[in-house]
C-alpha cells in the first residue's frame, strides 16, 4: 500500500477516510429514521440518497490531490518523470480507498441495524452497487480535477461532482416528466427513495447499476491518466483520448433512458398478521412490534361503523400498487409510530364518509363533515392527529388536537352510543355523501 500511495502519505488516506465516515454518519444518523426497524432493502435506498455531500468531500480532496502547489502532487509534484498512470495512481488509491471505507464506516450503524432486522444475500448487490458508484464518483472528481483550470479546480471539482449526481434527477423530472422514458435506473440518485416498507428492489435493475458504475469507474480513470497528460503538455489528443474513454459509459445511460426498465417491485418477504374483527393486519415480520398497537386501533375505529359501511375481510398492509381503503402509508418520512397512525387513521376516516365529491365547494366549506371524521376518530380512541390554524387574535400558528367539546355537533356524535352512532350515520349517509348536513342532524 505504502509504494501504491507514495508520494502520499497515510496521513491523507486517514484524513479523508476519516471526514467521508464523519459526514455520512452524520446524515445518515439525521435523516433514517430507525423506530420502524428497517431492515436492509429500505436502508439502502436511504443511503443511495446521500450521495451529494461525500461526492463534494471527494471533489475537494481530488482537487487538492492534484493540485499544482501541493508538494505532493500526482501531476506536477517530484513524479513527473513517471508515466501517467504511476503519477496518477497515488491519488487514486486515495481517493479509491477513502471512498469506500469511509462512507462504510459513517453508515456501519444504519446497516448493521437494517441486516439485524433483515437480511438477504440479494441484499449484497444493491450495496455492492453503491460501493460501485462511490468509486465512480472518486474515479470522476480526479478526472475533473485534471481536467479543470488549476485556478478554479478547487471550486468546481466539487460542484461538478455534485452536478453529476444532480443532473440526472432534473433531466428525468423536468425533460423526461411522462415521456415513457427515464434515466433513474443508472442514475447515482433519484431524488426520491422509491424502494420503502411496501416495495423490494428489482434484481436485475441492481445488476446492471452495479456492471455499469464499475464500467464508469475504470473509463473515468482511464480517462483521468490522458487528462493527466493533457494537463501536462497541453497536447489535443491527450484531451480527446480522455474523451473518448468517456462514450461508452455516456452511451450505456443514454440507452438505459429507451430501455426505462422496471425500478421495483413488491415486496413478497415473510409477514405478521394479526386478526381486528373482520379484518387481517399484516406487516413485514420486521415491523412485527408495531401490529399490537395497531390491530387494536383498527378494531375500534371498524366497530364505530355500521356493518357493511366499509369492505369487510380487506386486509390492512402495505399497498405496492394502487391503494386501497385499508392500504398502510410508508412510515420511512415519520418520527413515530404515534404520527405514522396519527395520519393513517386521519386518511381512513375521510375515507369512511361516503362524499361524492370532497373537492365542491359544499364539501370544502360544510365544517360539519370535518366533525364526523373527527367523531370518528375520537370514538374509537386512536391517535388523532394535530390540526395546524391561525389565532384570529394574534395572527400566530397554533397547533389543536380535536376534542370532543370543540363544537356542538361534535360534542353531540361523541356521547352517542355505538348502536346510535350506527344509526345516526345510516340515516344521515346521503346528506354525508352530499355534504349538506345541517345543525338539525344533531339535535
Amino acid at each position: 500500500m505504502r509504494t501504491a500511495l507514495f508520494p502520499l502519505s497515510f496521513r491523507w488516506l486517514a484524513a479523508l477516510t476519516g471526514i467521508l465516515a464523519l459526514v455520512c454518519a452524520v446524515v445518515s444518523w439525521w435523516l433514517i429514521p430507525t423506530w420502524a426497524n428497517p431492515e436492509l432493502r429500505v436502508v439502502l435506498p436511504f443511503l443511495r440518497e446521500q450521495l451529494i455531500l461525500p461526492a463534494v468531500v471527494l471533489g475537494v480532496a481530488a482537487a487538492i490531490l492534484f493540485n499544482p502547489h501541493n508538494k505532493s502532487c500526482a501531476s506536477f509534484g517530484p513524479a513527473t518523470s513517471l508515466s501517467a498512470w504511476q503519477r496518477c495512481r497515488p491519488a487514486l488509491v486515495t481517493l479509491w480507498v477513502s471512498a469506500v471505507v469511509g462512507p462504510l464506516l459513517g453508515w456501519s450503524y444504519p446497516l448493521i441495524r437494517g441486516a439485524m432486522a433483515g437480511f438477504r444475500l440479494v441484499d449484497l448487490v444493491p450495496l455492492l452497487a453503491l460501493l460501485a458508484a462511490l468509486l465512480a464518483l472518486a474515479s470522476l472528481a480526479a478526472l475533473f480535477a485534471n481536467l479543470l483550470p488549476r485556478i478554479w479546480t478547487v471550486v468546481l471539482t466539487p460542484v461538478l461532482c455534485a452536478l453529476v449526481i444532480v443532473a440526472p434527477v432534473a433531466l428525468d423530472n423536468l425533460l423526461l416528466s411522462d415521456s415513457g422514458f427515464s434515466v433513474f435506473s443508472l442514475a447515482f440518485m433519484r431524488g426520491f427513495r422509491l424502494i420503502s416498507f411496501p416495495t423490494d428492489a428489482v434484481l436485475s435493475v441492481e445488476v446492471l447499476r452495479l456492471l455499469y458504475f464499475l464500467l464508469l469507474a475504470v473509463c473515468a480513470t482511464i480517462a483521468t491518466t490522458h487528462a493527466n497528460m493533457f494537463s501536462l503538455t497541453a497536447r489535443r489528443p491527450s484531451l480527446l483520448r480522455a474523451a473518448a474513454f468517456l462514450v461508452p459509459p455516456v452511451a450505456v445511460f443514454a440507452a438505459s433512458a429507451a430501455v426505462s426498465p422496471v425500478l421495483v417491485g413488491p415486496y413478497t418477504g415473510p409477514t405478521t398478521c394479526d386478526v381486528a374483527g373482520n379484518h387481517k393486519v399484516c406487516l413485514p415480520s420486521a415491523q412485527a412490534h408495531m401490529l399490537p398497537g395497531l390491530t387494536a386501533h383498527v378494531a375500534t375505529f371498524v366497530e364505530q361503523l355500521p356493518p357493511g359501511w366499509v369492505p369487510d375481510d380487506e386486509t390492512v398492509a402495505f399497498s405496492p400498487g394502487n391503494s386501497t381503503y385499508f392500504s398502510l402509508p410508508d412510515p420511512s418520512d415519520v418520527a413515530s409510530q404515534q404520527e405514522w397512525e396519527e395520519i393513517y387513521f386521519a386518511s381512513l376516516a375521510q375515507g369512511a364518509l361516503p362524499l361524492h365529491d370532497p373537492t365542491n365547494d359544499a364539501c370544502l366549506s360544510n365544517s360539519f363533515t370535518g366533525d364526523v371524521a373527527n367523531a370518528l376518530l375520537l370514538r374509537s380512541g386512536v391517535p388523532v392527529a394535530p390540526v395546524h390554524a391561525l389565532n384570529e387574535t394574534t395572527g400566530e400558528s397554533i397547533t389543536i388536537v380535536p376534542r370532543a367539546d370543540d363544537s356542538p355537533a361534535l360534542a353531540f356524535l361523541t356521547g352517542l352510543s355505538n348502536e346510535e352512532f350506527h344509526g345516526w350515520l345510516t340515516a344521515n349517509r346521503e346528506a354525508l355523501a352530499t355534504c349538506t348536513l345541517s345543525e338539525e342532524a344533531f339535535e
